[in-house]
Order: structure tokens, then C-alpha cells, then sequence
């Protein structure tokens, strides 16, 4: 009763007139846990990468969990850390020498967030499952993103679904396994994009212009995909009306 009214005072005086909110509440009630779980996942990915630093030797400036205003600093012998206020991504900040350490170490740092994310995901699902779920994911992004309202709409269906039945651990190990591949996509503010930059800067360096323009491009695509799984976010809560 307590998440309908919140509901009912959330949207009051909008055009919602006939949405149905015992079934929006119903739909909601994993939304907490849900957010528990990237949180998790943010968290893991954060400090695997910066691990993966410290291993290789490389600079740490900066460890940002979290985005938006800062809430805390703290300041370690290895690099300052930040803790922001939204808890739902993150990331580190080397040194201008980040560039000068071997491709190979650099590659590896970019897939430690990746690596650490299966890695927990397969505490519940084991290894194959893990890596078939985050196969799986490659696609589910790009044909959610393009088709929003027809097989994006039905992802969450199914993801709210697998959400509703399963313990938490089970939904914490297919959230890192989305979000292992969808930071492994092959665009250039991604881990994904890092490694691909790396190896073909490796064979021949990458002018800093060109790398800027990649960066801006890469930037651009991953916010029309952002904007087009918000598009599959509001058909989905449009379908419970």
C-alpha cells in the first residue's frame, strides 16, 4: 500500500489517468534490489580496473565510484578516491604516463572491470552460463536499442520477470553479465572501444586528433543507445496502463 500511494503522489496532476497503479507497484518491487545490483556491479568493475593498475604499475589519479556531486574524498597512498552520489557507474583516471606503459598492460587493465564482472556472475550461473549469458548480451543491447518499443520492451519484460522468481545473487550475476557486455562493446569511451584503440594503436599510433574525433563519435552512439533503452523503458511501464 505504502509504494501505491507514493506512486499516486509521484504522478498526481499528470495525464496518467488510467495507468493502473497496483500493477505499476507491483512491477516496481524490485527496484530497490535491482539497484542494489549494479551498484554492486559498478563497484566491482571500479575496483577491478584500478586493481588491474596497481598490478601493472601504472598511475592511479583517481578512483570515482559513483557519478554526479561528490559526497566524500579520501585520500590513500595509491590514489585519491571519490565517492559521488549516484551510485551507478564509475571510473579511474591514470596519469598521462597511463600511455606510455606497454599496449598489453594497458589491455588488460581495460578488461579487468569486464573480467571482474564475470567473474561475479559466475558465482551463480558457473562459468558457461556466465559467458553465454554475456554473448547473449551483445545483441539483446544493439536489437533492444534498435528496436526499442518491440524487442526492447520485451527485454525488460523478461528481465522484470527473471527478477520477480529469482534470489538475489541469481539477478546480481545476469545484471554483471549485461553490464560485462555492454562495456565491451567496440566504442571508444568503452572498455571495449580502449582495447580496440590500444591494439591498433600498437601496430600504428593513433593521432591525438583522430582519437578525440573516435572519442566524440563514440560518445554520441553510446548516448543515442542510452536514449533509445529510456524509449524501451517507457513503452515498457506504458504496457502496464
Amino acid at each position: 500500500m505504502a509504494r501505491i500511494e507514493m506512486l499516486h503522489l509521484h504522478f498526481k496532476g499528470r495525464p496518467l489517468d488510467s495507468l493502473d497503479f497496483e500493477k505499476l507497484a507491483d512491477l516496481t518491487e524490485n527496484y530497490v534490489s535491482s539497484d542494489i545490483c549494479v551498484t554492486v556491479c559498478m563497484f566491482v568493475h571500479v575496483w577491478s580496473m584500478a586493481f588491474a593498475g596497481w598490478l601493472v604499475g601504472a598511475d592511479i589519479l583517481e578512483v570515482n565510484v559513483g557519478f554526479g556531486p561528490r559526497l566524500l574524498k579520501i585520500n590513500s597512498r595509491i590514489a585519491s578516491i571519490n565517492i559521488n552520489y549516484i551510485p551507478t557507474g564509475g571510473s579511474v583516471k591514470f596519469g598521462d604516463s597511463f600511455q606510455n606503459i606497454h599496449p598489453i598492460k594497458r589491455i588488460f587493465i581495460s578488461l579487468a572491470g569486464c573480467l571482474g564482472l564475470l567473474c561475479l556472475a559466475s558465482i551463480s550461473f558457473g562459468v558457461p552460463d556466465a559467458f553465454i549469458k554475456f554473448q547473449n548480451g551483445f545483441s539483446q543491447i544493439v536489437c533492444g536499442a534498435l528496436s526499442p518499443r518491440a524487442v526492447g520492451s520485451e527485454l525488460l519484460h523478461v528481465l522484470y520477470s527473471f527478477l520477480k522468481v529469482n534470489s538475489f545473487f541469481a539477478c546480481l550475476a545476469l545484471i554483471a553479465s549485461k553490464l560485462a557486455a555492454s562495456n565491451m562493446l567496440p566504442l571508444p569511451i568503452l572498455n571495449g572501444g580502449d582495447i580496440v584503440l590500444t591494439t591498433i594503436g600498437w601496430i600504428k599510433p593513433i593521432p591525438t586528433k583522430i582519437r578525440e574525433y573516435l572519442s566524440q563519435a563514440g560518445l554520441i552512439i553510446v548516448l543515442v543507445i542510452l536514449f533509445c533503452w529510456f524509449s524501451a523503458i517507457y513503452h515498457f511501464i506504458q504496457s502496464v496502463r
